[in-house]
């Protein structure tokens, strides 16, 4: 494949695949993908994570597919194909049941190494000649293909961040084979690490990597922290062994307390995919008859639990209240509980009414044609804190006269109603009482009569 070329022209002195053996790329964990020649043609085929239950996914006759990548959802992948003498190669989209296989790229000479960014976007390698490679992302209508490099000479390999916003990827821009990260929009470049196939852990805080054994010159498997730039070197193997191509496992932590494997890596001498713990200890997985190195179907994800945080209680005590013949103005302290995920807001309220048949407070600024209608104030909290309190003082002017003139020793009754969205939770009685010369009797008036709980919805 063009890949074997590729690393030709970095100079990575890489040994490639032999001609004519099944080629694959190393998975996580679930079912896999992986491209074979077992029937002549490069085609792509799907296998359990053990190599069994082997079957043909897809074959195009004339044609070679190859390097497949799952999408994150694992119901698509994305994938290479071309004739067999490898002078050109188009990125094609296919479902996972094997449909609707149809091209995403072409018309270049060479696009390969695609590889899912997010469901929306897919990145990729195009080849402009020998000695000179660069990375291109596409949305996956085949809309939107933009240029993300443009550095004299080679750079391939993405691979893209958990996150979907950065990738990491291959390049000699500085004369050496390294590996630099950036984001998708070429912002934040920087340089992390000598060496090829990168991979990012599932967290992002790791990125594995294939370079070469300081002692004996052989190609093992590391890993970067990419917060620390801590080098590890994960796989030891005894001439004429060698590793490359490492993927981290699904449940692969940064810290290293996920179960095991810890990755995935293919062994060159057998042509087997290993399982490497965190601890570097490496077991067969996969028979060759498989294919040296499978892709994996990413496992579905459970649907995260939403947060909520939802109103629990509130409480109103009045503080004061004016009424006149036109005018009224109320003052109230209130104390909002919330309940649910911590850091959250919650929000209930207060409505006041008048309760005589006759009479409606209406609100500060009543609309032409519009009835009378209840005064409402907005209580806010926030879960996980101590009950929220606060005060609310509210005023207006009637369109109409609020209480008849001869109000002299009246009483009247307002309800102050309190909702947690549109659940009542309380309502609260606030007593008016005039005395004989048409004023506020403040003694005989009760700002806070008790009230009941009766948990109806608002009508």
């Amino acid at each position: 494949m063009g890949a074997c070329a590729a690393s030709a022209a970095l100079a990575l002195t890489l040994v490639p695949l032999a001609a004519g053996t099944e080629q694959t790329f190393p998975g996580r964990t679930g079912e896999i993908a992986f491209f074979s020649n077992r029937d002549g043609d490069l085609e792509l085929y799907l296998a359990n994570a053990d190599g069994s239950n082997v079957r043909k996914l897809l074959s195009r006759p004339g044609t070679d597919e190859s390097h497949p990548n799952w999408s994150p959802s694992g119901n698509r992948l994305v994938f290479t194909t071309g004739p067999p003498d490898q002078s050109e190669f188009d990125i094609w989209i296919v479902n996972a049941d094997g449909t609707g296989a149809q091209p995403l790229v072409t018309g270049s000479t060479k696009d390969l190494w695609a590889q899912f960014c997010s469901e929306r976007t897919v990145v990729f390698t195009r080849q402009h000649s020998a000695s000179a490679y660069d990375l291109y992302a596409v949305d996956v209508d085949g809309t939107s293909l933009r240029q993300l490099t443009s550095e004299p000479g080679i750079e391939l390999w993405p691979t893209c961040h958990p996150s979907g916003n950065r990738l990491a990827f291959v390049s000699n821009r500085d004369g050496a084979t390294r590996i630099w990260e950036m984001g998708l929009d070429g912002s934040g470049l920087r340089r992390l690490v000598s060496g090829i196939e990168p991979d990012y852990a599932p967290d992002g805080g790791l990125l594995a990597f294939t370079g070469r054994d300081p002692a004996d010159g052989n190609l093992e498997i590391f890993t970067i922290d990419l917060n620390t730039n801590e080098i590890v070197q994960r796989t030891r193997s005894a001439p004429p062994g060698r590793y490359r191509i490492p993927k981290f496992a699904t449940e692969a932590r940064s810290d290293q307390s996920g179960p095991s494997p810890f990755l995935w890596a293919t062994y060159l001498a057998s042509e087997q995919v290993h399982a490497v713990d965190a601890n570097g200890n490496a077991q067969p997985r996969v028979d060759p008859g498989a294919g040296g190195a499978p892709r994996p179907r990413p496992q579905p994800k459970p649907e995260p639990t939403p947060k909520r945080c939802e109103c629990e209680e509130v409480t109103v005590k009045t503080r004061s209240v004016t009424v006149g013949s036109r005018s009224w103005g109320f003052t109230v302290d209130w104390t909002l509980t919330c309940k649910g995920d911590r850091g959250l807001r919650c929000q209930g309220q207060i409505e006041l009414l008048l309760a005589a048949e006759d009479l409606t407070i209406t609100s500060p600024r009543p609309r032409r044609g519009q009835g009378a209608r209840p005064l409402r104030i907005s209580c806010n909290g926030r879960c996980g804190t101590k009950p929220s309190k606060g005060s609310a003082r509210v005023s207006g002017n009637a369109r109409t006269s609020l209480l008849p003139k001869s109000r002299a020793g009246q009483t009247y009754q307002f309800s102050l109603r309190l909702f947690c969205g549109e659940r009542l939770v309380r309502s609260q009685a606030v007593m008016v009482s005039f005395d004989a010369r048409g004023r506020l009797d403040r003694k005989k008036s009760d700002l806070n009569a008790n009230g009941t709980q009766d948990g109806k919805e608002r009508r």
